[in-house]
């Protein structure tokens, strides 16, 4: 019984033997597409919602109203999210400056967005850049579009918006992690 055992064992070793030349590891091009150097772009589509408030800071002549949003959607490659953004509103120039956006899955992963230069009065579509994130999606990147917003509030008498403003997002583009 003993023989009978060693012999699949001594054709294991040589077969271990004649490939010593092989590498052990994947190289570069042998990678599928999905594992490639850099990512692979894949489609990306999220439905988001939540609420907008403003920040004043007065005495701040780079961003003295800054627009913050948080709520809760579903992207493609992270589930169910919560997210955060902040840009400076368009008060002292035409355009939403300083734009983040950041985006957590349920496992922890963030994947993050930043822009600048939109118009005031958001003609669509705009892009958004992929910047990276934690997880899977550190070395993240590509171009994603705001292609819908709504936004549902009032303003007040002094000509400040009465918080919060209810608000509705829709992006699609492409990511490559």
């Amino acid at each position: 019984m003993r023989v009978l055992r060693l012999v699949p064992c001594a054709m294991l070793a040589v077969l271990l033997v004649s490939c010593a030349d092989e590498p052990l590891m994947p190289t570069g091009e042998s990678l599928g597409p999905a594992f490639a150097v850099g990512g692979t772009d894949r489609p990306f589509k999220a439905d988001l919602s939540g609420t907008a408030v403003w920040e004043y800071d007065w005495a701040d002549p780079v961003c003295p109203v800054t627009t913050v949003s948080d709520g809760w959607g579903t992207m493609t490659h992270l589930g169910t999210v919560h997210h955060h953004s902040t840009h400076c509103a368009p008060v002292t120039k035409p355009t939403y400056e300083n734009g983040h956006w950041e985006f957590t899955a349920a496992n922890g992963d963030v994947l993050v967005l930043e822009y600048g230069g939109w118009p005031a009065g958001l003609p669509l579509p705009l892009p958004l850049q992929v910047v990276g994130g934690t997880g899977r999606f550190t070395d993240a990147s590509g171009t994603i579009y705001l292609v819908d917003i709504k936004l549902v509030g009032e303003w007040g008498d002094d000509g400040n918006p009465i918080e919060p403003w209810y608000a509705w997002w829709t992006l699609e583009g492409t990511i490559s992690y």
